[in-house]
């Protein structure tokens, strides 16, 4: 699984919450940060990545004392050989979002305990990181880190519609690679524009 811890990677395509509210959660990073790892143990998720805006420490953990301007959270695994990704910003805080996806697991072991697991293997369906046929996140398209500025997707944009433009890339899909780096280009500026 290629998905970093920092700078936050949040799964391509879904939507970010324009504006996170406090939740009735009563915990602490650390606490909500043990009790992810502990839900996603106990489901059988495997190499799991807590991916945040919260920087890392030197031994590469989360710092459980720091809260960036946007809490949104992560959490990538896999599963039966799949890898599945549970992501929350619905919140004011990273300790909320754990708290969040945490409960979101819970509850799906609980209808794998309840004896409904083909329902629980549908639930997944959506969870699922499916690289096959998926569109490449927009950094990688770009050719820039995931926690590039405005002005470097910008920069890297116009770098790359120099070769990838119709006019000059005469390539049989040239219109497809340039259609790719737009939407790319589009994506990175909502995501800065509605987190800055």
């Amino acid at each position: 699984m290629s998905v970093s811890a920092y700078p936050l990677e949040w799964p391509e395509g879904w939507p970010r919450t324009a504006n996170p509210g406090e939740s009735n959660f009563s915990t602490t990073t650390s606490k909500a940060h043990k009790f992810v790892e502990a839900e996603v143990r106990r489901m059988g998720g495997k190499a799991m990545v807590i991916s945040s805006n919260v920087p890392l420490k030197q031994d590469g953990t989360m710092r459980m004392d720091r809260d960036p301007v946007d809490a949104g959270v992560a959490v990538y695994f896999t599963r039966n050989e799949k890898q599945v990704v549970f992501a929350s910003d619905r919140f004011d805080t990273i300790a909320e979002n754990l708290q969040a996806i945490g409960k979101t697991i819970e509850a799906l072991r609980g209808i794998e305990r309840w004896g409904a697991s083909e329902m629980l293997e549908r639930a997944f369906k959506g969870f699922m990181q499916l690289e096959t046929g998926a569109r490449r996140a927009w950094w990688k398209v770009l050719d820039i880190p995931a926690s590039a500025s405005i002005e470097e997707i910008e920069g890297a944009f116009r770098k790359l519609a120099r070769t990838l433009h119709p006019d000059v890339n005469k390539a049989a899909d040239a219109v497809a690679q340039f259609q790719e780096l737009t939407e790319a280009r589009r994506r990175g500026l909502a995501i800065r524009g509605e987190r800055l």
